[in-house]
């Protein structure tokens, strides 16, 4: 899952959220309140989840640039650093 989708994941189950809490505490849905909490719930799960760091075992670092590439790359997509080949 890269950083983009979780983003958007983090941001409706935070808008969701945000709108059942409303719902608790004023009784309606679609009330003012609800939806001022559910956005603000949104915002914050969608920029915690941007904080969080990617972990990816198929991809490596650029010692370059610090791009993250797939790890079958032989050259960076960025920059142009050549790896190594490597043989298994």
């Amino acid at each position: 899952m890269n950083k983009h989708t979780r983003t958007i994941i983090f941001a409706i189950a935070g808008f969701l959220f945000g709108l059942y809490f409303g719902k608790m505490n004023n009784g309606t849905w679609l009330s003012p309140f609800a939806l001022i909490l559910a956005s603000g719930f949104a915002i914050a799960a969608s920029t915690f989840s941007l904080m969080l760091p990617i972990e990816s075992h198929n991809s490596k670092k650029c010692p370059d640039c610090a791009e993250e590439i797939k790890l079958v790359a032989l050259k960076c997509k960025h920059c142009g650093y050549k790896f190594k080949e490597t043989k298994n």
